[in-house]
């Protein structure tokens, strides 16, 4: 997962849990790294780490497991967005993919939330959960997904974005279904070569083809149908 902005994803961990569940959540980690540790030495450990500063690092370690293992396709509910042609379609010689949202796979996009604060994450409901095949796993994923990758600051809020976000994936690219995809807009700087090796990628798939031109009148686009 790699964004230009180094904001995104941002999160405020909080731990909101008794001093008793934190040495009790640390005696479990130290039992599992060191499970021949003797038990008085394995409670003074967790009783010396349960303040809230020795949680830092267990943060870190949470936010880095969880960004390593995602997987996300960012979308916008947008096609008229002068700044979006320029930053992410070779300013505007690429194009834009129209998709329908049917199938499985379109279902799960999900509007992103702009915000001025980074939402909250509480550690404890999350940390150790989130790979869990059952109903705690899912409500667990379902918090990381919300807080962390369907967060972003009101600064892009002009993108109207969405995502589809796969926590437990990891890198890679994914082919998406050919039936979602319902149109295809070439930027006012789309090279006449580049539209035709596009017309055929598609073959005989059957899509709508748009052309942007830029507006004399305004700072805007039109489009026409080809």
């Amino acid at each position: 997962m790699d964004f230009n902005d180094p904001f995104d994803c941002g999160v405020k961990m909080v731990f909101n849990a008794s001093r008793l569940k934190r040495e009790r959540y640390n005696r479990e980690l130290i039992r599992q790294k060191a499970p021949q540790m003797a038990r008085r030495f394995r409670n003074r450990l967790a009783r010396k780490a349960a303040d809230r500063e020795s949680f830092e690092e267990a943060e870190k370690r949470f936010l880095s497991r969880v960004r390593r293992s995602v997987r996300i396709l960012s979308m916008s509910a947008r096609r008229d967005s002068l700044l979006m042609w320029s930053h992410y379609a070779d300013k505007h010689a690429g194009l834009c993919l129209e998709f329908r949202r049917v199938g499985d796979f379109m279902v799960r996009a999900l509007p992103v939330v702009y915000s001025l604060d980074y939402p909250e994450l509480d550690f404890f409901q999350v940390e150790g959960l989130v790979h869990r095949e059952d109903e705690v796993g899912a409500a667990a994923q379902r918090r990381v997904v919300e807080r962390i990758y369907l967060s972003k600051s009101k600064d892009w809020e002009y993108e109207q974005e969405w995502r589809i976000v796969d926590p437990v994936a990891g890198r890679g690219f994914q082919p998406f279904p050919s039936e979602v995809l319902s149109g295809i807009t070439f930027g006012c700087r789309t090279s006449p070569d580049d539209q035709r090796r596009v017309r055929e990628w598609l073959g005989a798939h059957s899509v709508r083809l748009y052309q942007a031109h830029q507006n004399r009148r305004s700072y805007s686009l039109d489009f026409t149908e080809m």
